[in-house]
């Protein structure tokens, strides 16, 4: 069955630790499975995530392939596990210094500790200055001089390590995994100088497995911090998104409220002239209504002309017939007087609509 690059990558990290050494040699399923059983409690999350069998037939698979058992075919298979940036290294090289320098502060300050201890106890020296003594050539029942085997570092060397191995054990001083690798050499450089094969050969088979699962952890490293900055770099690329999203809705907003300003603004310049000019309407009343008022007007006044001019000729009509019918009784000079002043009333009718 195939399965994701993800999926392969996770089992072999998550497993690596466990098929190195001779389980890196396992092919049957049932032997695999059985192992995996076994370190279920530390597989756990792996397992939450992935059914059983699906992590067995995985792991069979990286097997067959010899990915547990060669660190070349890992890196073949895995290319993206052995990369590793430079400052990536140079932060990993100080954080080592960083806990070895404590681990040294704290190994002086037991052993200061110690001496002094020493120093007011009146008894015999300690198995370590036995040794001491008999390394250099004095005899003991405990230790002859025959049964040390030095080679290139000297016995001084060898003891002040065995120092820090005995302290950091007893005392429980923390230690980097490196500090824990450099520990076991000394163990086998103390267990060769005692000449036990024995020991030699079960140091060196643990110093073996703890180099293995010192890389597993590394890789498993290489993959967090890698993970880490691609999502710091995607979380980075969304804030630049955001910020960009905040400026455009910053900037809108305020495009929008200088156009609700403008609009109300316009709203409101209407509104004040509509009111003005209902307010003079009210007064004056509206233009409308004085022409309509005007023509109503000028129709009556033109009304009231008609009539005043009728009413007039008929006055001036009745006052001529008047002064005719005294011009046939009255003499002929009177007559002239009457003509002159029929004259003069027909001019002042005249005057009258004229003005009118």
């Amino acid at each position: 069955m195939a399965y994701s690059a993800a999926d392969i990558r996770r089992v072999y990290l998550a497993c690596r630790p466990i098929f190195a050494g001779n389980n890196a040699f396992l092919r049957k399923t049932r032997k695999i499975r059985k192992l995996v059983s076994i370190h279920q409690a530390s597989l756990r999350p792996l397992l939450q995530d992935f059914a059983f069998e699906k992590v067995v037939d995985i792991i069979r698979t990286l097997l067959e392939k010899r990915i547990f058992q060669s660190d070349v075919e890992a890196k073949i298979e895995f290319p993206e596990l052995s990369h590793s940036s430079p400052a990536r290294d140079v932060q990993r090289a100080a954080s080592e210094n960083d806990a070895a320098r404590s681990a040294a502060e704290a190994l002086e300050e037991v052993a200061s500790r110690e001496e002094g201890n020493e120093s007011d106890d009146e008894r015999p020296t300690s198995v370590v200055h036995l040794a001491h003594d008999a390394a250099n050539g004095k005899n003991s029942k405990k230790f002859p001089h025959y049964a040390f085997k030095l080679g290139e570092a000297s016995l001084n060397e060898i003891l002040f390590a065995t120092h820090k191995l005995r302290h950091t054990a007893v005392h429980r001083l923390p230690t980097t995994c490196r500090g824990v690798e450099a520990l076991i050499k000394s163990a086998i450089i103390l267990a060769e100088t005692l000449q036990d094969p024995l020991r030699t050969a079960q140091l060196e088979d643990l110093r073996l497995d703890i180099d293995s699962k010192i890389k597993a952890m590394e890789l498993n490293k290489n993959v967090l911090e890698d993970t880490l900055s691609q999502e710091l770099q995607k979380i980075q690329r969304q804030r630049e998104e955001l910020d960009r999203q905040e400026k455009d809705l910053t900037a809108r907003i305020i495009r929008e409220d200088r156009e609700n300003k403008f609009l109300i603004g316009s709203l409101l310049e209407d509104s004040v002239n509509r009111f003005f000019l209902d307010a003079r309407t009210m007064v004056n009343g509206s233009p409308d209504d004085a022409d309509q008022v005007s023509d109503a007007e000028e129709k009556q006044i033109s009304t009231t002309d008609c009539a005043e001019e009728d009413r007039l000729l008929v006055v001036a009509l009745a006052t001529v017939s008047e002064q005719r019918e005294d011009k046939d009784v009255g003499d002929a000079r009177e007559n002239d007087g009457v003509v002159f002043r029929e004259a003069t009333v027909l001019f002042d009718i005249i005057d009258k609509l004229v003005c009118f």
